[in-house]
Parts: structure tokens; C-alpha cells; sequence
């Protein structure tokens, strides 16, 4: 979505996305967690857990940092602070890049390493943003922006209310599609609306992105729920803990959730303090 910003000469820093987005996150931390233990409650059948003891337990089996680990701690951090003090000029690939460099030269990790990574997934990343890419150039997604404002309720059409139809549409097509591909498919779309409509682009673009991680229903929506659905699984009977409607059942209610708060919280909330 940064990218998609910047090439209609609009795109927050790296610190204003920080401030539109991170007071959404403990709500929505706190309304989930609120959710599954109102409703699980009843089935717990550990009624007292050490968390403290359990995680000093595993510590001890990981063992100290090493020379490697804390290399690329201090990578880390000093990725984060680039993004926030450089990607203006570099944007937020380039400090990857030059990080992952580093630790090549440092030989933290090897050329055999990258040769693991998974290519045909960068490569669905890449033809996504060459999709939203040719709507952008050829004006095909000013004229389904267009098309779709035209079909709104006059309400809905700018402001807030358009923010929240849009992240409405984006939060309903993450859970077919990965949020990265869902965001350069829609998005280019979507931030024409803004200009149509006399919207912030920021406020148009956010509502997308933010909208984009709410894909909760599907396993096939996101890695995160891939994972961990593979890892549900007993480890003395192999018996599958979290089934695929179970996906279905809290992942819609927690999707209707995450909607609300983004709506009332961030868009109807700190966002008209905030301004734009």
C-alpha cells in the first residue's frame, strides 16, 4: 500500500503509518482475547498455569544467545531504524536488502540459504503488483473506482463512510486471497475512490491495509492460519485440535470484531482526532 501511495505522489512516513495504525492494535489485542476466553472459558481444563516457568524452561533449552543470534539482533534494530529514518529516500525494501547483504558478509547466513526461500511466493507477490500496477497505468482502476463509488449509498461514498465500505470489500476478499496480494490487487482501486470522492488517500489506503490482515476465516487466507492449523495437532494421539470450522465459526466473529473496532475505534475514533 506504500508503494501504491507513493506512485499517486501521496504516501505517509514511516512514523505517520505508526501513528494512524499502532493505537488499533491493543483494542483489537484486548477484544480477541476477551472473545476466545468468554468463550472457551467453560471448557478450560487447566484452570492454573505457571506462563513464567514455562517460558524459563524453554529459555533453558534454547541456551545463551550466540555470535550469530546477536548479529542478527543488532540487524534488526538497526533495519527498524532505518525504516523509520530512511524510507523516505530508500523506501522499505532497499534497508532489507542492504541488511540482507550484511549478514552475508558477516556470514550469518549463505548463498545456500537463499536459495531456500520459497521463490514461487515472491514471484505471486511480484505478478500481484504488476496487476495493480497495469490498472494504475492503463486507467482501468480509476474506471472500476468509478464504477464503484457510483454504486454506493450517497453516505458511503466519502469520508469515514467510504473507508469503511472499502475496508468492508478488502476485509471480505483477504480471506480467499494472501493479504499481500489482496492489497496490490484492490488497492490500486481503491485509492482512485479517494481522489473521486475528495478523501485523504490515507485514509482510503489504511482502510485497506488494515483491512487486509483481517483474514480470519480461511486457513487459505493467510500463512498465520496454515501454521497454525498444522501445529494444532495432539502430541501423543495426533488427534487434529482445530478443525477447518472451527476456522469458519470463531474466524467470522472474529472478523466481524476486528471490523467494529476498525470502524468505531480507528475510523470514527482517534482518526478525527488525529486528522488528516
Amino acid at each position: 500500500m506504500l508503494g501504491i501511495l507513493t506512485d499517486y505522489g501521496n504516501a505517509p512516513s514511516f512514523w505517520q503509518w505508526v501513528q494512524y495504525g499502532l493505537p488499533f492494535v491493543p483494542v483489537m489485542a484486548l477484544v480477541i482475547g476477551a472473545y476466545f476466553y468468554i468463550v472457551f472459558r467453560p471448557r478450560l481444563q487447566v484452570k492454573t498455569l505457571d506462563v513464567a516457568t514455562i517460558v524459563r524452561q524453554a529459555c533453558d533449552k534454547i541456551g545463551p544467545m550466540n555470535r550469530a543470534e546477536y548479529i542478527t539482533a543488532a540487524t534488526l534494530v538497526a533495519l527498524i531504524l532505518m525504516w523509520i529514518l530512511l524510507s523516505d529516500r530508500f523506501g522499505m525494501g532497499g534497508p532489507v536488502i542492504l541488511c540482507l547483504v550484511f549478514l552475508n558478509i558477516v556470514r550469518v547466513i549463505s548463498w545456500r540459504d537463499i536459495t531456500k526461500i520459497p521463490w514461487e511466493v515472491v514471484a505471486l507477490y511480484a505478478s500481484a503488483c504488476a496487476l495493480g500496477k497495469g490498472l494504475a497505468v492503463t486507467g482501468a482502476a480509476l474506471y472500476l473506482a468509478d464504477g464503484f463509488v457510483s454504486a454506493l449509498p450517497e453516505f458511503m461514498r466519502s469520508g469515514e463512510g467510504l473507508a469503511v465500505s472499502v475496508s468492508l470489500f478488502t476485509g471480505l476478499t483477504t480471506n480467499i486471497m494472501s493479504d499481500g496480494a489482496t492489497v496490490s490487487a484492490i488497492g490500486p482501486i481503491t485509492v482512485p475512490m479517494a481522489t473521486i470522492s475528495n478523501t485523504h488517500p490515507w485514509m482510503v489506503g489504511l482502510a485497506t491495509a488494515f483491512a487486509s490482515s483481517f483474514a480470519h476465516m480461511l486457513i487459505i487466507g493467510t500463512p498465520n492460519n496454515a501454521i497454525a492449523f498444522a501445529m494444532a495437532k495432539d502430541p501423543v494421539t495426533g488427534e487434529q485440535l482445530v478443525r477447518l470450522t472451527d476456522f469458519l465459526k470463531h474466524g467470522s466473529a472474529v472478523l466481524l470484531l476486528s471490523l467494529v473496532v476498525l470502524w468505531g475505534w480507528t475510523f470514527f475514533g482517534y482518526w478525527r482526532w488525529i486528522g488528516f
